[in-house]
């Protein structure tokens, strides 16, 4: 099911204040979390930006030499004093998953990961064979 925006021409003051809210909250932010891949030479280290989540939000999984990121977060606030009859109460929800082909010279059992500062780093280690075959010598005939 597709949900389409309806377009009220008689109230255009009423399609300006959606526009606003919908850009101005977190609204169902559906947006991916920005990554930075960096190749040094005993490792692949993996930057996401996901600042405001815990550590305990994410889930880490190895299938196949795709490793794949996911986290889901529910925030809820609401006034104490009012339980049962509100007239305003927020929650949000986001959730993101995202997935990476690793490269066969990565050391699936040595991957680690730390999320600090909002960035969540994922360390992942080359093979020793496959870093030794990497620098070598060629000979000029």
């Amino acid at each position: 099911m597709n949900l389409i925006r309806f377009h009220n021409p008689a109230n255009p003051l009423s399609d300006m204040l959606d526009d606003y809210y919908f850009r101005s909250c977190n609204c169902g932010n559906t947006d991916m979390p920005a990554v930075n891949i960096k190749d040094n030479d005993d490792n692949f280290t993996l930057d996401m930006a996901i600042p405001g989540m815990d550590k305990n939000d994410f889930t880490i999984s190895i299938d196949n030499n795709m490793l794949t990121v996911t986290s889901e977060k529910t925030t809820e606030t609401h006034d104490e004093g009012k339980k049962g009859n509100y007239t305003r109460r927020e929650f949000m929800t986001s959730n993101f998953s995202r997935s990476f082909t690793l490269p066969k010279i990565v050391n699936l059992d040595a991957i680690t990961a730390d999320y600090k500062n909002g960035i969540l780093t994922v360390v992942m280690p080359k093979n020793e064979e496959e870093k030794a075959q990497k620098n070598r010598k060629i000979t000029v005939s």
